[in-house]
C-alpha cells in the first residue's frame, strides 16, 4: 500500500483490482496467502522495484549518465535481493527447527491449541489418532508428522471423495459404521473440538457416552479422548491418572447440578486440569463453580476475580450469575445482589431469594438460608415450599416450636402434601416424639408418588432410623 501511495503513476488499475481481490481472499483463509503473493509480486516490482534507480537519479541530479545510474541501481537492487534471499533461507531453517519461532508462536490458540498438544506429547499418549481437520496442522507442526500420522489434514483436495463420505464424516457424524472405521485404522486416541462444528459434529458426545473411551483433557477449544484396552499400556496409565468423569466437557454448566459426592470428585479433577493449563477460561470457571457448590466461597471468589477481566466474561449472563453464587457463599450478600443485577435479575424477587436460600442450605450456611427463606415468605406469603424448607432448617437448629408453626402454615396452603408431612415427621424426631414421627413417615411413604424414588428412599431411611 505504501508503494502504491508513493508511486501511483506506476500502478495499473487492472493489476490493482486483481491484487485487491486476492488480498481479500488472503484475509479470509490462510491458503489464499500464496496466490496473493504471486499476483502482488509484479505490483511490488512496479512500485518498490525502481526505488534504487529513483534514488540514484535524484542523487546524481542529472550530472551522471543514465547508463551509469542504471548500473548502480541494478547493483544495489541485486545486492538487496541477495541479502533478502539469504535472510529468508536462514530464517526458514531456524523456523523449521524451532530456533526462531517456537511451536505456536503468534498463532491463534483456536487453531493451534499449544497446551493441549503439550499434554499429548508430555504424557506420551500413543496413536494412531483421529483428529478433526482444524487440529491437523498443529499436530503436524508440533510432531513433524513422526508421532501421529494424522487422520486428515488441511489439504482437502488431496483426499479422494469417497474418503470424506465413507471415513471422515462417517466418524464425525457418528453415522452407522463409525466404530468400524476407527477399528480399521486402529485409532487409539482422538483430538476433537470442544464445541460441535458446522458439519454437525457428534463424535465428541459419542465418545463421552462410550464405555470404551475416556476423556483425559479438555479446555476452551479441544478435547482429548483415549481408548481403553487398545493395546497401549501407556494410554491405560494416562486414563488411570487423568480421566475426567463427572460432566461432559461440552456442557460445563452441568457442574452446578452435581450432588456433593460427585461435586467433590469434579473439583479435584478440575483443579488438576487448571494446574496444567491456567489460561483456560471455561475450566477455571467450572472449577470456581465447583468450589462454590462445596461451600468454599472465598476460594471461588478469588478464581472469579482472576478470570473476571477476560473478554469471555464480558456481558456473560451465566458467568455473572455463577459469580453471584460464589459471593453469596462467601458471605457477601451485597455483592451477590450486585452481580445478579448486572446479570439482569432482581435479587429481591422471591424466585432469586428462594434459589439463594437453597444454595446456602446446600453449602451448610444454615443461618443465611433461614434469613433468605424468611425473605422469600415476606415477598411471597403463600410460598409453601419456602415454609417447608424453613421448617426443616429451624428444626435442625433446635427451634422445633417455630418449625412446627412453619410446617403447619405450609400444610394449610397445601393440605396432606406427603413431602410436608415427612417434614413434620422429621420435626417430631428432633422434638423426641418417636411415635408421632413414625406415624408421619409411614403416611408420607404411602402417599408419595411411585416415581419419586429419591424421596421414598429417604423416608424409608427415616422409618428404619425411628424404628
Amino acid at each position: 500500500v505504501l508503494g502504491i501511495l508513493l508511486r501511483p503513476r506506476r500502478v495499473d488499475l487492472t493489476q490493482l483490482l486483481i491484487v485487491g481481490g486476492f488480498g481479500v481472499l488472503a484475509y479470509q483463509a490462510v491458503r489464499g496467502i500464496l496466490p496473493f503473493a504471486v499476483v502482488a509480486a509484479p505490483l511490488l516490482g512496479r512500485t518498490w522495484g525502481a526505488l534504487a534507480e529513483d534514488l540514484f537519479a535524484r542523487a546524481a541530479s542529472g550530472r551522471g549518465r543514465p547508463s551509469a545510474r542504471e548500473a548502480r541501481a541494478n547493483a544495489a537492487e541485486a545486492t538487496s535481493i541477495l541479502l533478502v534471499i539469504v535472510a529468508a533461507l536462514l530464517l526458514s531453517v531456524k523456523a523449521t527447527r524451532d530456533w526462531a519461532f517456537p511451536f505456536g508462536f503468534g498463532k491463534d490458540p483456536r487453531h493451534y491449541p499449544e497446551r493441549a498438544l503439550d499434554f499429548l506429547w508430555s504424557q506420551n499418549i500413543r496413536g494412531p489418532i483421529f483428529n478433526t481437520d482444524l487440529w491437523a496442522s498443529g499436530l503436524l507442526w508440533r510432531g513433524k508428522g513422526r508421532r501421529f500420522p494424522v487422520f486428515v489434514d488441511a489439504r482437502l483436495e488431496a483426499y479422494p471423495e469417497e474418503f470424506w463420505k465413507d471415513s471422515y464424516y462417517r466418524v464425525l457424524q457418528t453415522a452407522p459404521g463409525w466404530e468400524s472405521v476407527l477399528e480399521k485404522y486402529d485409532v487409539r486416541c482422538a483430538m476433537l473440538h470442544r464445541r460441535p462444528g458446522e458439519i454437525d459434529d457428534r463424535i465428541g458426545e459419542a465418545l463421552w457416552d462410550s464405555p470404551d473411551w475416556g476423556l483425559v483433557y479438555w479446555n476452551d477449544v479441544v478435547m482429548l479422548f483415549v481408548k481403553r484396552n487398545a493395546g497401549s499400556e501407556r494410554n491405560d496409565q494416562v486414563l488411570e491418572s487423568w480421566e475426567f468423569t463427572e460432566f461432559p466437557a461440552r456442557r460445563p454448566q452441568e457442574v452446578e447440578q452435581l450432588d456433593a459426592e460427585h461435586l467433590a470428585i469434579a473439583e479435584a479433577q478440575l483443579s488438576r486440569l487448571v494446574g496444567w493449563e491456567r489460561d483456560a477460561f471455561l475450566t477455571r470457571w467450572s472449577w470456581a463453580a465447583a468450589l462454590t457448590g462445596l461451600g468454599r466461597g472465598e476460594e471461588a471468589v478469588a478464581l472469579f476475580d482472576a478470570i473476571g477481566p477476560r473478554r469471555e466474561a464480558r456481558d456473560n449472563v451465566a458467568f455473572l450469575r455463577s459469580r453471584a453464587k460464589a459471593e453469596l457463599v462467601s458471605g457477601d450478600r451485597a455483592d451477590w445482589e450486585r452481580f445478579l443485577e448486572k446479570a439482569g435479575s432482581n435479587p429481591r424477587s422471591s424466585v432469586e431469594l428462594f434459589a439463594a436460600a437453597a444454595l446456602a442450605s446446600r453449602t451448610g450456611e444454615a443461618e443465611l438460608a433461614i434469613r433468605l427463606y424468611e425473605d422469600v415468605i415476606a415477598a411471597s406469603p403463600r410460598d409453601a415450599d419456602a415454609m417447608n424448607n424453613l421448617a426443616l432448617l429451624l428444626a435442625r437448629a433446635g427451634d422445633t416450636e417455630a418449625a412446627f408453626q412453619r410446617v403447619r402454615d405450609a400444610l394449610e396452603i397445601q393440605p396432606d402434601d406427603p413431602y410436608y408431612v415427612a417434614t413434620r415427621g422429621e420435626i417430631h424426631w428432633y422434638a423426641e416424639d418417636r411415635p408421632a414421627a413414625l406415624k408421619d413417615f409411614q403416611w408420607s411413604l404411602d402417599h408419595l408418588p411411585a416415581d419419586a424414588a429419591a424421596a421414598r428412599e429417604e423416608v424409608m431411611r427415616w422409618i428404619l432410623r425411628v424404628e
